[in-house]
């Protein structure tokens, strides 16, 4: 996309007051970053689960974009990214590596609600193409593109406004909501940590117990709807490994607030969850890595399977590196889960 900007305005003030503007034209060039000239295939253009921006899934990346400019000269390279952490990478102009780390901002999430304009510069390009280029050793930011101009202030921030959608009020919700969770949480695990089981439920009960882990999640709703406008069709739960069978065994009751389940690197025994018909048509994002040793692989693929024949809707996905969040994706891995469970309940009237 190109865009010539009206740089100079003269106002010529004589005795038949007379005003002039100057036909200086600033050049500036848009690029989507969906359009690659070139990009390595772990890098998804237009991500649905990441509000369209463009993504690169796992470790090591390259996007190259080609700049048609009709004049040479010193150039400035706006790019508009999100990123929740730091993630420098490396820029290549015109097959030239430049010094320094680009795109390190944190810029507070992974949506479009998260971008942010930074610019770099001014470079020499060349009248014609010109290839921009960026790499990455570890995970890349989310990119909505990149604008090349010739002047620093005069270029269209909003040239990629209508590629990516506005950013929904449901993150705002499920934080307050999560919060309530994870407080809780904390308390219920020092309070049973001494046990030899960690989530007491309505089959695994504790002596002593006050309550089990089911009670403790319909208390937990019930307190946040009273302090909150709660949507009832979002009430999701977020376990892994050790709470895993509480968080299903949750979900199986034939009364239970939750409407979406969230399980990774956890365990599923049959003997354990008798009766799945109250599973049908609820959705679960299951989570695992084929390479755990802690929670073994076909135990999740155990759970998609008979949640499945059951009418349940399972997405599963399988992510590296064993047992554990991986750090330099644990972001990506939360919120893609919690962004397919919210589209699955979302659907709900």
């Amino acid at each position: 996309m190109r865009n010539h900007v009206p740089s100079v305005c003269l106002l010529l003030s004589g005795f038949y007051g007379l005003m002039a503007c100057a036909d200086a034209m600033a050049e500036t060039v848009s690029v989507p970053a969906r359009d690659h000239a070139a990009k390595s295939d772990n890098v998804v253009p237009a991500d649905q689960g990441w509000d369209k921006l463009v993504v690169t899934h796992g470790n090591r990346g390259m996007q190259e974009w080609a700049v048609q400019l009709d004049k040479g000269g010193p150039h400035f390279i706006h790019f508009q990214y999100a990123s929740g952490e730091s993630r420098p990478v490396r820029l290549a102009i015109n097959g030239r590596e430049q010094l320094g780390k680009f795109l390190a901002k944190q810029t507070g999430g992974f949506f479009a609600g998260h971008l942010i304009w930074e610019t770099y510069g001014p470079f020499e390009l060349k009248p014609g193409k010109n290839s921009i280029r960026i790499t990455v050793d570890g995970v890349s930011p989310h990119l909505a593109g990149l604008v090349i101009s010739d002047d620093r202030r005069k270029w269209d921030k909003d040239a990629f406004a209508k590629l990516v959608p506005k950013p929904g009020a449901w993150m705002e919700t499920f934080k307050h909501f999560m919060g309530f969770l994870l407080l809780g949480t904390v308390v219920y695990l020092f309070t049973f940590l001494p046990q030899e089981i960690v989530w007491p439920t309505e089959r695994d009960r504790v002596k002593g117990a006050k309550f089990t882990t089911e009670e403790f999640i319909d208390a937990i709703v019930k307190d946040v709807g009273k302090r909150l406008d709660l949507d009832r069709r979002k009430v999701l739960t977020l376990s892994w490994s050790s709470g895993g069978p509480a968080a299903y065994a949750a979900a199986f009751r034939k009364r239970t607030p939750i409407t979406g389940s969230f399980v990774a690197m956890s365990v599923f025994y049959p003997a354990w969850f008798p009766n799945l018909k109250p599973a049908k048509g609820k959705p679960f994002y299951i989570l695992h890595s084929p390479e755990d040793d802690v929670c073994r692989f076909p135990l999740a693929e155990d759970a998609r399977d008979r949640l499945g024949t059951v009418g349940a809707r399972v997405e599963f996905e399988t992510y590296e590196g064993g047992h554990g969040w991986p750090p330099a994706t644990r972001y990506e891995l939360l919120t893609a889960g919690f962004r397919w469970l919210d589209e699955q309940v979302s659907k709900e009237r």
